[in-house]
């Protein structure tokens, strides 16, 4: 005779829960109704959790290696790394070899431009830095090399730039030391450099950030700005926060 489905299922699940070495918690409670006893239900989750972690330590090591270094790139969960381990392994040989190769040389020849900090190839300026149209007089102080490549797809900036790779951060125990400070001060007391414009986010760090700096820099006697803030194009004022507004009016403009 065949047992029912309900009776198929709970041994199906014990039989998984002996194979992977859980040992699932049987209480005996009391039904609402009749005050028969009943079995307790089973914890699904924690059998899925161990089956998910005794698969991954069932990898041979290069593969748990590759992994667990894809896991640890940012916005990377356990779930991508495997996809991108399991995709790395079906590429070619010659693919997977120039994908290696590439990330070395970048490694290596990746350096710091020794006049705005942003990255470039080998040890002189950047081909920003190294351009005759660009405006010297004119620095734009940014938090990261990223950040360059969005102020150039404005395509409204043809000063400078100055990389500071990071933003001052107590919590993360992250002062100006660790930054690209010094560089920034030499460049200004140089006497080219007219304006700095800060252009770190409009955040609490970045606002640090900026009023540090700008601090720094009044001795020297150049114009120091910052970018405005106000209602994004094509948004709606009724969904803009009190402090896009407050910022919106201070910076309003004469038509």
């Amino acid at each position: 005779m065949t047992p029912p489905r309900r009776q198929r299922h709970r041994s199906m699940t014990d039989d998984v829960a002996s194979a992977v070495g859980v040992r699932l918690a049987t209480p005996r409670v009391k039904a609402k109704t009749t005050g028969v006893p009943r079995r307790a239900p089973t914890d699904r989750y924690s059998i899925s959790f161990r089956l998910r972690s005794l698969s991954c330590s069932t990898f041979p090591p290069p593969l748990e290696s590759l992994v667990e270094h894809f896991n640890r790139l940012p916005g990377i969960g356990a779930k991508s790394a495997q996809r991108l381990a399991f995709y790395v392994l079906d590429l070619p040989k010659e693919e997977a070899e120039a994908f290696a190769q590439s990330i070395l040389e970048a490694k290596q020849a990746i350096t710091s431009c020794p006049v705005c900090q942003n990255l470039t190839e080998g040890d002189g300026p950047c081909a920003l830095c190294s351009s005759l149209r660009r405006d010297r007089s004119t620095v734009c102080v940014v938090a990261d090399p990223k950040d360059v490549i969005a102020m150039e797809r404005s395509g409204e900036y043809n000063g400078l730039y100055h990389v500071l790779h990071g933003v001052l951060s107590p919590m993360n125990h992250v002062g100006p030391d660790d930054l690209r400070i010094s560089q920034l001060v030499s460049r200004v007391a140089s006497g080219e450099v007219r304006e700095v414009i800060m252009a770190t986010n409009p955040d609490t760090e970045g606002e640090t950030t900026a009023m540090y700096l700008s601090r720094l820099l009044h001795p020297f006697e150049v114009r120091i700005t910052r970018l405005a803030y106000g209602v994004p194009v094509g948004s709606h004022l009724e969904y803009a926060d009190d402090a896009t507004l407050a910022r919106a009016l201070e910076g309003r403009q004469e038509i």
